[in-house]
Formats: structure tokens, C-alpha cells, sequence
């Protein structure tokens, strides 16, 4: 027969919920608690919970997943959450990151996704504001210094819908007047 739950280190602080759920592993840590949950882990940390969400993994830090976030991750820093209903969702790491969107990613601080925003990743520098997703099937990186792709091995520089994007010194600089100068002409109006 396989048992309820395969164990913990220091039992009287971490907790495993009361529930028919089997398959839950607690490794170290402090004040971790599984509930009502099937395969799920819980590996270090301080106040860590899962509740009701099957095969879900937390390590470290101080963390929650919240209920229906099956099939989820948070792989560490301090105080994230995966929200409710969020499945199949994940935070790489930060501080005081939410997801609250399946099949979802955040990463770095204050990344969030609201409810309801599906498909979404949000990547922030560590500055102390929110940023926030562009909305579902999108990716939004939040950088103060910018994004940096570089244009040497395989990426060989940003595309966009495979069509390269041309940024920096070598950037078109057209204007209308630019154009006109080289001939162009149009029968459309222009409003300005």
C-alpha cells in the first residue's frame, strides 16, 4: 500500500492538510503546509502552502499556490503567488511576483497577471513598481535600461513575424519630406 504522504523533516512544523490526497512530499523547511492536494511538493522555505492543486512544486523562499493551480511552479525567491484557477502557470524566481493567469510565466519583482489573462509571460528588472501584462498571449518585458538582443551567433538580432527589426545607427530614418525628395509621390491624401 502507498502511503498518505512520503514525509517530512521537523514534522511538528510542517503540515500535511487533512484530505484522502496521497503523494505529497514536505523537505525541510519550516511552517510548509500541503492541502487537499495529489503529488505535490514542498521543498524548504518558511511558510510555504499549496492548497488544492495537484502536482504542484514551491522551493524556498516564502510562497503560496493557491487553489485549482494544478500542474504549477515557483522555483524561489520571496513571497509569490499563483493564484487561483491558474494552471499550468509558473514564477521563475523574484520577489512579491502574482500570476493569477494560466499557462503562464512571471519573473523578477512585482511581475503580475491579473485574472483572466491567458498564454501571458512578464519578465521585470527589480525595480519596486508593478509591472503589469500587455494581456493574454503576449509577452511583456518591463526593463528601465531596456531589452538587449545581441547580433552576433545564432539569434543574429530581433525579428519580429520572422522580418528583422533594424534599430540603433543603422535604422531607416525616412521622413515624408525624405521621401518626396527621392521622387515618391501618392494620390492619398495626407492629413496632418
Amino acid at each position: 500500500k502507498i502511503p498518505a504522504d512520503l514525509g517530512a523533516v521537523a514534522p511538528e512544523q510542517n503540515q500535511f492538510g487533512t484530505s484522502d490526497k496521497r503523494l505529497n512530499i514536505l523537505i525541510g523547511g519550516t511552517n510548509n503546509k500541503i492541502n487537499s492536494c495529489d503529488a505535490s511538493t514542498i521543498g524548504g522555505g518558511l511558510q510555504n502552502t499549496i492548497d488544492n492543486s495537484n502536482v504542484a512544486f514551491c522551493v524556498g523562499g516564502t510562497h503560496t499556490i493557491g487553489p485549482n493551480a494544478g500542474f504549477s511552479a515557483i522555483l524561489g525567491g520571496g513571497g509569490n503567488v499563483i493564484g487561483f484557477n491558474s494552471y499550468n502557470s509558473v514564477i521563475l524566481g523574484g520577489i512579491s511576483n502574482v500570476n493569477s493567469g494560466q499557462y503562464s510565466m512571471a519573473g523578477g519583482q512585482r511581475a503580475l497577471k491579473p485574472s483572466g489573462i491567458v498564454g501571458a509571460t512578464v519578465l521585470a528588472d527589480g525595480q519596486g513598481r508593478d509591472h503589469i501584462s500587455s494581456g493574454s498571449h503576449t509577452a511583456t518585458f518591463d526593463f528601465a535600461n531596456g531589452v538587449y538582443v545581441p547580433a552576433t551567433g545564432y539569434f543574429n538580432g530581433l525579428h519580429v513575424s520572422g522580418v528583422p527589426v533594424s534599430t540603433g545607427s543603422s535604422a531607416e530614418a525616412d521622413t515624408l519630406q525624405t521621401v518626396t525628395d527621392r521622387g515618391a509621390t501618392t494620390t492619398n491624401a495626407i492629413s496632418i
